[in-house]
């Protein structure tokens, strides 16, 4: 027939579309011809479109609203007469700027101690992540490893306190998260967690003390009873976290009794007098 000709397509959209999580995704799709073209849409998937999907202008333009990763694919655009047809196709990729999963919170430590921070995010493509001190990039060398989102510092002096920053990017965009780190250094004290200055255990019983100094390292403990620097036997127990504890007390266990602790800041003591009652039962005696 004179004058008719099969549909020529022209495409507002490029063959591949990155879209944004929860954008507004619009693919336009006009056509020329005679007689007019009808136009239809497709996934290559086969997958039908959700209802969300809306078809405007005589279906030359389709919109995808609140755009989800399940929405990424292939679209076809259709245009068709009784002269013939001709496709467009584009592809929508789904892409999210990063989100955080774990991130960092304030800390403090003591010095020597070690550090490990963790941060993870996710988004599309996944991000990669970077790690400042003070505003100022870190590199991984000597005591500083640094593994994707994974901090770690060994053997933690002062001049490692600051404020650090996990940062976590993609080509959409990067999120940060920030923390303060306090290294502590501080001489041995007793002055929240002294000794009972008169504790009392009847004969036959045991008694435990405690000796809880606060100390940044933690501190080395040793017992006295009197001037006597105690060991242990089989009724005297010394455990590492600076416990003292004597079973079946008698008369000759009653003594002051002085735990000591140090570290390179520093040492503190604290005293306490034991006193043997006569009737037996079992106690328990911790600081006040």
């Amino acid at each position: 027939v004179m004058g008719e000709y099969e549909p020529k397509i022209e495409v507002h959209f490029p063959d591949s579309v990155p879209a944004a999580k929860e954008s507004a995704v619009k693919l336009e799709c006009f056509a020329l011809g005679n007689p007019v073209p009808e136009i239809s849409w497709r996934r290559t998937s086969g997958i039908p479109f959700p209802s969300k999907v809306k078809m405007k202008n005589s279906n030359a333009v389709l919109e995808i609203p609140n755009f989800q990763q399940e929405d990424a694919g292939t679209y076809e655009c259709i245009a068709e007469n009784r002269r013939g047809k001709n496709a467009a196709r584009g592809r929508v990729s789904y892409h999210a700027k990063p989100q955080w999963l774990q991130t960092i919170t304030d800390t403090a430590q003591s010095i020597e101690e070690n550090l490990f921070w963790e941060c993870k995010a996710n988004g599309k493509p996944k991000p990669s992540y970077s790690w400042l001190k003070n505003g100022e990039q870190m590199m991984a060398e000597g005591r500083v490893q640094i593994e994707n989102g994974a901090l770690s510092i060994t053997a933690l002096n002062l001049s490692d306190s600051g404020m650090y920053q996990c940062v976590a990017e993609n080509k959409h965009g990067s999120v940060y998260s920030s923390a303060q780190l306090m290294v502590l250094a501080s001489a041995p004290s007793f002055s929240k967690s002294p000794l009972k200055a008169l504790l009392k255990a009847r004969s036959g019983s045991e008694v435990t003390l405690e000796c809880k100094p606060q100390a940044s390292p933690p501190a080395i403990s040793l017992w006295k009873k009197g001037n006597e620097i105690l060991q242990r036997t089989e009724r005297i127990a010394l455990f590492p976290n600076g416990t003292l504890k004597i079973a079946n007390l008698t008369k000759r266990d009653a003594a002051s009794y002085t735990c000591t602790a140090k570290n390179r800041f520093g040492t503190a003591s604290t005293t306490g007098m034991l006193l043997i009652t006569g009737k037996t039962f079992s106690i328990n005696i911790s600081q006040g």
